[in-house]
């Protein structure tokens, strides 16, 4: 099979991931109906701009909302949650807690949601991790969505002025200018050159030698059914070839037991399906065909352009703000936990520390 045409058949059965299904429709179709309700002064005063609604976001507006702090959170994609996606329970992004995330888990309690024990050292959701952002959303949305939460308002500008942060968005009926004084950065690095003035402020300097070492991840999620794969009786397994790093996972969902398989990869080492599924075959036992493959089974997140997965090459703690007022909170900014669901919401209590 050509390469190219491989390659687009491939980002087809993607499509479903790529476009995304949002659970909040209603959120993203009503701009204008809003533009009306809500009372879109033109400064903040004392309310917290947060921008990004990934799980950093999310909890940051949550833990706001305990301290009857007054936020809008601004989401530049057609969804919440970031690099979180489940459906009927399988996770197509974050997927495992680990016994030591006692945030990750005392959330997940305050929340009521339902854990179930993979081996000793980690455990999953019953309904997906999505089931966490969605509770987030049900508990800070408040009575009037807008109000708090926004889709598909995207920061394309920001500038330091006298009263703190010039913001400047653009969303479904045009481009809208706040001022604040408060601004939380919860966006991946990835999305962070594509903001104008955003590496110019002080607060910031320090990102500028910090992109040089950044790397863009590129994940595949697979889900199947479990008797595709070799040892299911065996939870847990990772393996390597070249630069292509694997995992599986075997969970019981709704729709029974499913087989989770995260692929990641260095750009461009991946040429072909029959390469990734070639790959598959030996090294974790997977025998399923390609031709059979559903749009749900498979996520590309490589093409999720506003959510990309990176890291930096550094492997540093983030700077503190010498700015209060001014802070970036996620899974990078952390040492002990980088790059886990715990790191970000351990970068939101420190932050809260110097906001609030």
């Amino acid at each position: 099979m050509n390469i190219k045409s491989s390659r687009r058949k491939f980002l087809e059965k993607s499509l479903w991931g790529a476009a995304g299904i949002s659970a909040y429709s209603l959120l993203s179709a009503c701009a204008s109906f809003d533009d009306y309700l809500f009372d879109d002064r033109a400064e903040f005063g004392d309310e917290v701009a947060i921008i990004g609604g990934g799980i950093a976001g999310l909890y940051m507006g949550y833990k706001l909302r305990e301290s009857k702090t007054g936020f809008r959170l601004f989401e530049g994609g057609t969804a919440f949650g970031g690099r979180i996606k489940s459906n009927n329970g399988a996770d197509y992004g974050a997927s495992l807690i680990s016994s030591s995330d006692q945030r990750v888990l005392r959330l997940i309690k305050d929340l009521g949601l339902e854990t179930k024990s993979l081996n000793k050292d980690y455990s999953y959701l019953a309904e997906g991790m999505q089931s966490v952002t969605d509770g987030l959303v049900d508990r800070i949305i408040g009575l009037i969505p807008y109000r708090s939460l926004r889709l598909r308002w995207r920061l394309i500008e920001i500038e330091k002025v006298s009263a703190g942060f010039q913001l400047i968005f653009e969303h479904p009926t045009g481009q809208k200018r706040f001022v604040c004084k408060r601004v939380v950065l919860a966006i991946p690095p990835t999305q962070w050159m594509g903001i104008k003035g955003l590496l110019k402020l002080p607060e910031m300097q320090w990102a500028n030698n910090w992109l040089e070492t950044l790397r863009v991840e590129n994940t595949i999620k697979l889900v199947l059914p479990s008797q595709f794969a070799a040892s299911p009786n065996k939870v847990l397994q990772t393996a390597k070839h070249e630069s292509v790093n694997m995992r599986q996972i075997i969970k019981k969902t709704v729709e029974g037991s499913v087989a989770e398989i995260d692929i990641d990869y260095i750009n461009n080492s991946i040429t072909s399906i029959e390469y990734i599924y070639g790959v598959l075959k030996r090294h974790l036992q997977v025998n399923y065909a390609f031709e059979r493959l559903r749009s749900d089974q498979m996520y590309d997140w490589h093409q999720a352009k506003l959510i990309k997965g990176s890291y930096f090459r550094n492997f540093l703690a983030v700077p503190e703000s010498e700015n209060p007022y001014f802070q970036v909170v996620g899974d990078f900014t952390a040492v002990k936990s980088m790059y886990r669901m715990q790191g970000a919401l351990e970068s939101v209590h420190v932050a809260l520390e110097e906001l609030v």
